[in-house]
């Protein structure tokens, strides 16, 4: 039985809250994605990211949804005509985007003309 007066019990007690202490204080810990488009031009073709900005420059042709995602530098975005009705099904209707709008963007970096560009797969309003 464990006992807790026993100072292997207390010390266990102790380094699992120290780590939980830590993920919560660490900046990132435990998550995935990039917090600033300036940082998606050193990471390569085809890497999955999810980035929060500023909506800017939305046009829509084709079906598909070409937006600017600024968080002080910013990266073109693409949601293509079948992803677009997708998620415009069950979530952030692309079609709907204006700039000034925060959004997270979930998707892969691609080069397009010689130029870095994120294609969304999914697409969550910020505020």
């Amino acid at each position: 039985m464990i006992s807790v007066d026993n100072p292997t019990f207390a010390a266990l007690c102790a380094l699992v809250a120290l780590v939980g202490i830590l993920l919560l204080v660490l900046p990132g810990a435990g998550a995935r994605g990039v917090p600033d488009v300036a940082a998606l031009a050193k990471l390569p073709d085809g890497s999955g990211v999810c980035v929060a900005g500023e909506v800017a420059r939305v046009s829509a042709y084709g079906g598909a949804v070409r937006f600017s995602l600024c968080t002080g530098d910013c990266i073109p975005a693409v949601v293509f005509a079948s992803t677009a009705n997708r998620i415009a099904s069950h979530a952030v209707n692309p079609f709907a985007l204006k700039s000034g709008m925060r959004v997270r963007a979930t998707g892969e970096l691609r080069d397009y003309r010689g130029a870095r560009e994120l294609v969304v797969s999914e697409l969550e309003v910020l505020g």
